[in-house]
């Protein structure tokens, strides 16, 4: 949602509403599919809206629904770039509308068709239920569209709302668990966990404004940097509390946000070494801050699970074993072929402030050290690390670079792991990137940063 247009699509709140005499007579499928299209015979009413049938999330709200409701056929998969980039939280009601509708119209949400997709019927179904008409009405109020056409577009939403729940409730058994039920258990778990650190949530919204206003007015200070990271350590600490692994902590809602605003932070106190740890964070490819991040995570682990266990079915088939026969033995439902389809994908692209840091360098230069832990001397508030590595002629161990940071961001740091620090250049005082088992790229990351993610309920602040 970068482009600005786009952001007005997401600012439009808004379902019911006005109705119209287009669609008498007509069935939802019909209706909502936009084939034929009752404003074709409208004259005028389409100009200006046909010429193109692509649809582009950056084209403004007037043309989108102009060109949904004057183009008999079009594509774009509108709906799957929305669905990418919405905010349910926020819950944008007429941007949901634009999915549901699209979706039926380009055949995705459809009973038949080489297009339809169980999945996104089940994903859809849930904003289906949720549109308010109101709302949308409100929105499409606000841009300059003919009335009649506003009318159509609120008795395509409404079609196409029932359309989807129908086809939902169609579904299989198993597809039912997988693209209904999962979602919203996983829906629930989110709000429930909302719930419980709802203090925490306020203090994010409240800091933000407070960081967003001080890095406007230039006068971001250490104190902001310390607020911000105090909230991100309690809200690791309470997320760990109700079982999450720490990463997922990390990777969720308030606590990546607030490590967003740390580099920014750094950079507007021009510090490359605070800006550059902090960013190896975001630079991690799993944002979970939005629940459709959750719910391709899981889904696509039911899903594979399913998949092995239809092979394993099927194996056993060919081999003459009743497939009735092997789920009463083992207790496992029989499966069902989920063929090629798929959990629906998220924009999950790791975000990196590293240009913008790397100009700071000019006037700080900084270096990255990375190595073998030899040891770890740590005294008071700071500690010493010492690296390990090979002289090419006596072939002895021989300590090579040291880096000087805090206590808390080596306390589970031993001999023989493999630290990635970044530092002043010449006094070699720095911070903690991340520490893994052994050589880097190949072994498992231990830490993040001052978090151990093998230790629950270990979290070092700094």
């Amino acid at each position: 949602m970068k482009a600005a247009v786009f952001v007005a699509i997401v600012a439009l709140a808004g379902c019911g509403g006005a109705s119209s005499t287009t669609g008498r007579g007509r069935s939802d499928a019909q209706l909502a599919s936009g084939k034929p299209t009752a404003l074709k015979s409208a004259a005028g009413l389409c100009k200006g809206f046909g010429g193109k049938s692509q649809l582009q999330r950056t084209l403004a709200p007037r043309d989108l629904v102009g060109r949904m409701m004057c183009n008999a056929s079009y594509r774009g998969d509108l709906w799957k770039a929305l669905y990418s980039d919405f905010d349910e939280q926020m819950f944008g009601h007429f941007t949901a509308a634009l999915m549901v509708v699209d979706c039926v119209g380009e055949g995705v949400c459809a009973p038949a068709g080489a297009r339809r997709s169980p999945v996104a019927i089940g994903a859809l179904s849930s904003y289906a239920r949720r549109i308010d008409g109101t709302r949308v009405m409100t929105a499409l109020n606000t841009i300059d569209l003919p009335a009649q056409m506003r009318t159509d577009f609120m008795d395509r939403l409404a079609a196409s709302q029932r359309e989807i729940i129908r086809l939902a409730g169609t579904l299989d058994p198993r597809r039912k668990e997988l693209y209904v039920t999962l979602p919203a258990q996983v829906r629930a778990r989110r709000a429930a966990a909302r719930k419980a650190m709802a203090p925490l949530f306020e203090r994010a919204e409240l800091l933000t404004v407070d960081v967003e206003a001080a890095l406007k007015s230039r006068s971001a200070s250490a104190a902001h940097v310390a607020r911000v990271r105090t909230l991100r350590d309690d809200f690791v600490r309470a997320c760990e509390a109700g079982g999450r692994p720490t990463w997922e902590c990390l990777a969720g809602p308030v606590a990546r946000p607030m490590t967003e605003l740390m580099v920014r932070l750094a950079i507007a106190l021009r510090d490359p070494v605070l800006g550059h740890a902090e960013n190896t964070l975001l630079e991690v490819p799993a944002d979970l801050t939005r629940v459709q991040a959750e719910i391709f995570a899981q889904q696509s682990a039911s899903m594979a699970a399913e998949r092995t266990r239809w092979n394993d079915f099927t194996a056993a088939a060919r081999t003459g074993i009743d497939p009735r026969l092997l789920a009463a033995t083992t207790g496992v439902k029989p499966p069902v072929d989920l063929g090629n389809e798929a959990a629906l994908a998220i924009t999950m692209r790791p975000i990196s402030w590293r240009p913008v840091i790397e100009r700071l360098e000019r006037d700080t230069p900084v270096a990255w050290l990375a190595g073998e832990v030899a040891s770890v001397t740590r005294g008071g508030d700071s500690a010493t690390v010492k690296f390990r590595g090979e002289t090419p002629t006596a072939g002895k161990r021989q300590l090579l670079p040291w880096v000087r940071v805090p206590s808390s961001d080596v306390r589970n740091v031993r001999p023989g792991m493999w630290l990635v620090a970044v530092a002043h250049a010449t006094t070699k005082v720095g911070l903690v990137a991340n520490v893994r088992e052994a050589a880097p790229v190949t072994s498992k990351v231990l830490q993040r940063r001052a978090f151990s993610l093998t230790t629950p309920a270990t979290l070092a602040r700094r």
